[in-house]
């Protein structure tokens, strides 16, 4: 019977958990409660119900059965806030964070510029008699008068792989051109410049069966990459209006949005504007 007790309590934790998740979940998307009571919600409540009866039945006692139900109602509470301050403590320090990131900050046909621990260091391309790729094609080495290792993770991995001289003997040219080819129209950020796995111009994955796991909807997961896309900074940052300009890649305009102007900027405000500024 004690087994069979904590197996009901289990399953009583599960269900609370999942159906509260479901429903805060829906409130953080603005989203109508009674769109969000699927079959699978129902059936958590359900498997709840049937629970506490069945504890009921065992045991033959309410308040043992209440019991449990307190218990789980109790440890689902707990675990909802411990992941939600994970999650909120994650956020502050992205925001604390990302302004020390090393970034490529410009590129053009004279060379580029990178920022690393809050210095500028600006590089020609005169200065470099070679470059090649590593074997996973995430970086990218330059060797002349100085050597530098330039990782995708950097951004701007494509503009600068678009605007490298063509006189490298060591570089894979060949790759490089099959990366611009047949380029269709991001979903995300409507910049004519996405390839078969991800935009070139903003890096938002083409979706696909592996972020299913992840995201409800293909749909659901373009508004979140939107809403990050095209949000500001700060309050004084003027709103791009969803219309962004690049000398390598155009915007396609047919293409529209699936996020508003007020919703973009009111998740600037809650994700990266300053609390002084709200």
């Amino acid at each position: 019977m004690k087994y069979l007790n904590i197996l009901i309590f289990l399953g009583i934790f599960y269900s609370l958990f999942s159906l509260i998740l479901s429903i805060y979940n829906a409130i953080s998307d603005n989203k109508d409660l009674k769109s969000q009571l699927n079959k699978k919600n129902y059936l958590y409540l359900l498997t709840f119900v049937s629970l506490f009866f069945l504890d009921y039945l065992f045991f033959h006692s309410f308040n043992e059965a209440l019991k449990a139900s307190y218990a789980g109602l109790i440890l689902t509470g707990v675990t909802i806030v411990i992941i939600l301050t994970l999650k909120f403590g994650l956020n502050i320090w992205f925001k604390l964070s990302v302004n020390k990131l090393n970034y490529l900050s410009s590129v053009d046909m004279s060379g580029f510029t990178i920022f690393k621990n809050d210095k500028q260091f600006s590089y020609s391309w005169m200065e470099f008699n070679d470059a090649v790729f590593d074997n996973t094609k995430q970086k990218l080495r330059l060797k002349g008068t100085r050597n530098i290792v330039i990782k995708k993770s950097l951004g701007n991995w494509y503009k600068l792989l678009k605007t490298i001289p063509r006189t490298f003997p060591g570089l894979d040219y060949s790759y490089i051109d099959g990366l611009f080819n047949d380029l269709q129209t991001c979903m995300v950020c409507g910049m004519v410049a996405a390839n078969a796995l991800e935009c070139m111009y903003c890096a938002s994955d083409i979706w696909s069966d592996d972020l299913k796991s992840e995201f409800e909807s293909e749909e659901k997961y373009i508004i979140e990459n939107q809403l990050d896309e095209f949000a500001t900074m700060d309050k004084t940052e003027k709103f791009c209006n969803f219309i962004l300009k690049d000398t390598f890649f155009n915007q396609d305009p047919n293409w529209k949005p699936l996020v508003t102007k007020e919703q973009v900027l009111e998740y600037s405000k809650n994700e990266y504007w300053d609390e002084k500024q709200n």
